[in-house]
């Protein structure tokens, strides 16, 4: 038994269908700018704790005092985490099967 398709139904399906691939590509570019704002926050802070703090000669100042390397890449691995969470509950919620796949 066939489902009859209406005009309807198949608009809200391609704008449904807009709102998953839209928050599928949030997701990814939200992930992307996580890993890559941790990895080069990481790296500072890293480098902050090898030398212990202190600046190396001829560097310039930190241009924000208030916050540490540390806490906005803990900031950026957040933003990472939401980013790959929004991705996966998208993935996790498609239906790639027709509906008269399912019997009644």
């Amino acid at each position: 038994m066939k489902l009859s398709k209406s005009n309807d139904g198949s608009n809200s399906s391609k704008s449904l269908k807009f709102k998953e691939k839209s928050l599928i590509v949030l997701g990814i570019v939200m992930a992307v700018i996580g890993l890559t704002g941790a990895i080069y926050y990481g790296s500072l802070f890293v480098r902050e704790e090898v030398t212990g703090g202190t600046r190396l000669p001829y560097t310039t100042a930190p241009q924000m005092n208030n916050l540490s390397s540390m806490d906005i890449e803990i900031a950026f691995v957040a933003i990472a985490i939401v980013g790959f969470g929004i991705l996966i509950f998208e993935f996790a919620g498609r239906i790639d099967k027709p509906l008269d796949f399912y019997p009644r």
